[in-house]
């Protein structure tokens, strides 16, 4: 369990967390302004920057069957302020619950399912090794570029299953849905929305 903690200022991200883990919870910690120039090395690389990162094992990248994460439980936290992602999910994860967490303020998107795993360059993507991904219950508004975005286009049936979420306006979010909240992607399950 990672808890009451606040996290902020990294170069790197938040909390990252790499291939082979399960049953972690991570509630109740304020996680914010993660940049990739804090401490004055600038990088581009998706590594930096971010509130919580989740991929696969860097020491098997190259195999398809690489381990994920299964199994984890994201609550009750404030992510916000970070440089890129709120939360970034590399292809290969599973059952992972997103609940009743803030988020807001993030320069790129709130929630990021990566199909094609743009982390490790593409040179080793993986694609579509994604299931089980529910985040329901949050505040989500203020986001730079999307509240939930699924990139790559799924080819086992994958949806990001982000009903009952606050968009941040009654009418529901924009990009792939009706209103003029945080937006949504294709591939994202986004109605009903909390009003």
């Amino acid at each position: 369990v990672i808890e009451d903690n606040k996290i902020y200022g990294s170069h790197r991200s938040g909390i990252e967390i790499a291939g082979g883990v399960s049953g972690l919870t991570i509630r109740n910690n304020t996680i914010r302004n993660n940049n990739s120039t804090n401490g004055g090395l600038a990088d581009p690389n998706l590594k930096y920057g971010n509130g919580i990162l989740i991929v696969r094992m860097g020491s098997d990248k190259t195999s398809p069957t690489a381990m994920g994460v299964d199994g984890l439980m994201i609550q009750g936290n404030a992510i916000y302020d970070n440089e890129k992602n709120g939360i970034y999910m590399g292809p290969i994860n599973s059952n992972i619950s997103i609940t009743g967490n803030d988020f807001h303020g993030n320069g790129s998107d709130a929630i990021q399912a990566d199909l094609t795993e743009a982390y490790y360059g593409g040179t080793y993507a993986v694609n579509d090794q994604m299931s089980g991904i529910v985040a329901n219950g949050n505040t989500i508004s203020g986001n730079t570029g999307y509240g939930a975005r699924v990139v790559g286009t799924p080819t086992s049936g994958f949806t990001l299953d982000a009903i009952n979420n606050w968009w941040g306006c009654p009418c529901g979010p924009s990009g792939e849905g009706p209103g003029s909240g945080d937006a949504v992607s294709t591939n994202v399950d986004y109605s009903p929305w909390y009003a």
